[in-house]
């Protein structure tokens, strides 16, 4: 099984949507050396890298990609029902 939390995975949801580590940690109302450090936790609960990081920012890898569409569509619901 794999050792991640919810907080991990609105963190990486959020990195990939502003391919930017600032702006992702501003949205998550964190700062960003912290958002690094849940991102890195992310990545050892799963056991692969899900970005390409660069002095130009954060790319997906081909396997982040993937999780990144498989997670956002059951991240939005999830967030659906618990307002509901």
């Amino acid at each position: 099984m794999f050792n991640i939390t919810f907080q991990q995975i609105e963190a990486f949801l959020a990195i990939a949507k502003y391919h930017n580590m600032s702006r992702a940690a501003e949205s998550q109302f964190i700062s960003q050396p912290t958002l690094s450090k849940v991102l890195q936790r992310f990545e050892n609960g799963i056991g692969f890298q899900v970005f390409t990081r660069s002095n130009k920012g954060v790319v997906l890898t081909p396997e982040g990609e993937y999780l990144y569409a498989a997670l956002s569509s059951l991240y939005d619901n999830l967030d659906k029902a618990i307002t509901t």
